[in-house]
């Protein structure tokens, strides 16, 4: 009995981890998404010549993880006297993102709140279509892969179960 009992709490677990692991990978191009979000408000902003701190906060109402960093580095803008790409380098390790998304932020943070309008223009539109062709792919690969790793790791769990048995 007991022996049935631990088999199925490993077969239970390791379902769980697999839906854990598909759960993530569904949920990565939502985050992209937000981040495009961001940026469409942000460039909007600039374009109509907002204040960079103001233009910071409306961006910051974007869902997801992008509208939580950038009120972060709103709050700390206004509570500190910092350069704003300081704040926004420091912050940057905070993000669930890769690091080549993360550059891409990092890039765009030397160029807001330094430069004119047309450069940050132009730096928005540039880290805005890269998220844009992350979030295609993601989408792409996320549907198919978030299964293939629920079945294997419920697979996995099932040939320790047998071993084990």
């Amino acid at each position: 009995m007991l022996r049935l009992l631990g088999g199925a709490l490993l077969l239970l677990g390791t379902l769980l981890l697999g839906r854990y692991a598909s759960a993530r990978l569904r949920r990565r191009p939502k985050e992209l998404r937000s981040w495009i979000d961001a940026l469409e408000l942000l460039r909007s902003d600039i374009a109509a010549m907002t204040p960079m701190p103001e233009a910071l906060l409306h961006a910051s109402r974007a869902q997801g993880c992008a509208g939580v960093y950038l009120e972060s580095v709103v709050t700390t803008l206004e509570r500190e006297n910092r350069m704003l790409c300081e704040i926004w380098n420091e912050q940057l390790h905070t993000l669930p993102l890769r690091p080549e998304e993360q550059d891409r932020l990092r890039a765009l943070g030397a160029q807001l709140g330094r430069y004119d309008a047309a450069a940050q223009l132009r730096a928005l539109e540039r880290c805005s279509s890269d998220f844009a062709r992350w979030e295609r792919e993601s989408t792409d690969k996320s549907g198919a892969e978030a299964g293939l790793r629920l079945r294997l790791i419920g697979a996995a769990g099932a040939l320790l179960l047998i071993v084990l048995w």
